[in-house]
């Protein structure tokens, strides 16, 4: 849960020094739009995965997923420098 709750401000603020103003609502919605477009799919190959398996597989596979991801993403998303100023 920490892990994730740092990976939500971290990118968002990636997101918001990167974007420019007036394509920060594009830019907000396609990132949620695959966010959320995703889950289900992730759950669909979750119930897949249970199925042929135990419960305890997707669940494993899905705390590693997220661990692997924090672990090579969160370094780019720290180095990125001081924050650029609001005109």
């Amino acid at each position: 849960g920490a892990g994730i709750g740092l990976w939500n401000v971290l990118s968002a603020t990636r997101r918001q020094r990167l974007t420019p103003a007036g394509a920060m609502g594009r830019v907000s919605g396609a990132y949620r739009m695959m966010a959320w477009g995703l889950m289900p799919v992730g759950s669909g190959l979750a119930g897949v995965l249970a199925a042929a398996t135990t419960l305890r597989v997707p669940l494993l596979a899905a705390g590693l997923a997220t661990v692997l991801t924090i672990a090579l993403l969160a370094v780019p998303l720290i180095r990125t420098g001081p924050p650029r100023e609001v005109p």
